[in-house]
């Protein structure tokens, strides 16, 4: 090995390649002070400008990473093909979008840098077994080298895998010495990362909605971040942020608040989009935008029916023989049903059929006005959402995708029946919210696992009646527009003699 002096840095080839004293941050793929894990690299004692340790790659060598942590899958917040192995060692890539590490290259001759990353093999051939990304890197001396993990090579309707990765291969061409190459790390973002767990919600007339936003220093050194609130000039609503100049530590995370108040003109269900942009240091160029989405509360009832629908359903079953019969069918079926209790074992809290039975219930009540049948829906909705022993303590449900999908379509349907309810509390809503969303987080990368078919129709449904009774549009647009969601599916999966893989949309 020779030439490792930092005389200078040069620029890189790669327009994704970036250069600068940002230091890194985030994940990091093992642990380069005993290469624990790793194959093909020997220690070194230099460090990386951003203090990282760093590691020998030998010429035409390839550095192998795997993780070797069992992870045992019993719910749906993992993989759900996999439940068949009893144990499998990957890590969760899932909210990253860039894999970060430095070169220290012996010459200024330009060296091909290649990172491959290999998914959990689940048997099936159209899965890739290995996704690969190539940056040129150039420059004597220590080199930023990012990976954007989007540019990988992979089907885009299938990066389902990142939620399960298993290991990773580095290597170089082009290159006749030794290279160094730094602790490899796991970022959201290129220097500050900018985020939200709930990026829309609804508020009534005249009040605010408060938007938590996270910042996250992703570097070993200070950086001062300026916040801006875009203003297109259409805006009906006054929006404010809580602080728009901020110093970050290295590592640290801070909080600020987006409030944004509803103007009574905006009409019920109406919604508001506005646009927050961190910029890190006065770069432009590594700024993070997060939008939100605020809604001016809709009444509930609405899924199937709003309050005036309803009133004239009511008004049919009174005077309609036919219609007469099925309110009656209704409430018999209601005032038959036993809510159930979470399971206390195994690896699902409810059957699948729960959820049809709380929405007839919810209905019942509705036409009827029978306080008793209402009872039993909230208790079942109580039952579900505990976080102890309901959805929440397995993330699962029985039956396969499409009857998960289904029983959330119907336990959201019931939901907004008994929204308004006065024995619901605000901890049986909170509850409910956490509850959905879990579902809807397991159901946003199950739908980039490449498929197109009843199963994924019903999984979207199910998310998507859940955003709509939370009245968050953020999580709509995804399970409609986004990638996998109902536009898709619809658009690429429904062919003319019925629904691909299997002939039913149920």
């Amino acid at each position: 090995m020779k030439n490792f002096s930092a005389k200078k840095r040069a620029a890189v080839l790669s327009a994704v390649l970036l250069l600068g004293a940002a230091a890194a941050s985030g994940k990091t793929i093992g642990d380069f002070r005993q290469l624990d894990q790793w194959s093909g690299l020997t220690a070194a004692e230099l460090t990386a400008p951003n203090g990282d340790p760093a590691a020998v790659l030998p010429a035409g060598g390839t550095a192998v990473f795997e993780y070797t942590e069992h992870k045992t899958f019993l719910s749906g917040r993992a993989v759900d093909f996999s439940d068949m192995l009893d144990a499998v060692c990957v890590e969760d890539w899932y909210d990253y979008r860039y894999l970060e590490c430095w070169v220290n290259l012996p010459n200024a001759d330009p060296v091909d840098l290649e990172c491959t990353v290999i998914p959990l093999a689940v048997g099936r051939p159209d899965y890739a077994e290995s996704l690969a990304s190539t940056l040129r890197v150039q420059g004597e001396g220590w080199q930023r080298v990012v990976f954007p993990l989007h540019d990988f090579d992979y089907v885009r309707h299938q990066g389902a895998h990142w939620k399960h990765i298993h290991g990773l291969k580095i290597s170089a061409s082009g290159n006749e010495d030794a290279l160094l190459i730094s602790q490899p790390r796991l970022k959201k973002s290129r220097l500050v990362a900018l985020g939200a767990a709930v990026k829309s919600k609804p508020v009534k007339a005249g009040e605010t909605a408060v938007y938590d936003l996270q910042l996250e220093n992703e570097s070993a050194a200070v950086r001062t971040v300026s916040l801006v609130l875009e203003h297109t000039g259409w805006e009906a609503c006054p929006a404010a942020l809580s602080e728009t100049e901020l110093s970050l530590q290295p590592w640290e995370t801070k909080n600020v608040t987006l409030s944004v108040r509803m103007n009574e003109l905006v009409a019920p269900g109406g919604r508001e989009l506005r646009k927050i942009t961190a910029i890190p240091d006065g770069r432009g160029d590594l700024k993070e935008e997060l939008s939100v989405i605020t809604v001016r509360e809709l009444p509930h009832p609405y899924l199937m029916h709003t309050e005036a629908g309803w009133a004239a359903v009511r008004q049919k079953a009174e005077a309609v023989e036919w219609a007469k019969a099925a309110k009656q069918e209704y409430i018999e079926k209601a005032r038959n049903w036993r809510v159930p209790a979470a399971r206390a074992k195994g690896d699902y809290s409810f059957n699948h059929k729960a959820g049809g039975d709380a929405e007839t219930c919810a209905v019942a009540w509705n036409l009827s006005g029978d306080d008793a049948l209402a009872q039993k829906v909230i208790r079942y909705l109580r039952a579900f959402s505990d976080p102890e022993t309901g959805y929440p303590a397995t993330a699962r449900n029985s039956g396969a995708f499409v009857h998960r999908g289904m029983f959330f379509m119907h336990t959201a349907r019931a939901y907004d029946l008994v929204y308004d309810h006065p024995s619901l509390t605000a901890a049986d809503h909170a509850n409910m919210e956490a509850s959905m969303r879990l579902f809807n987080g397991w159901v946003d990368y199950m739908l980039k696992t490449g498929d197109g078919n009843n199963h994924q129709d019903g999984l979207s449904a199910g998310a998507l009646m859940n955003s709509l009774v939370m009245q968050d549009f953020e999580q709509a647009e995804r399970f409609l527009y986004g990638t996998g969601g109902l536009l898709d599916l619809i658009g690429q999966g429904v062919l003319d003699d019925g629904q691909y893989f299997e002939g039913t949309a149920n």
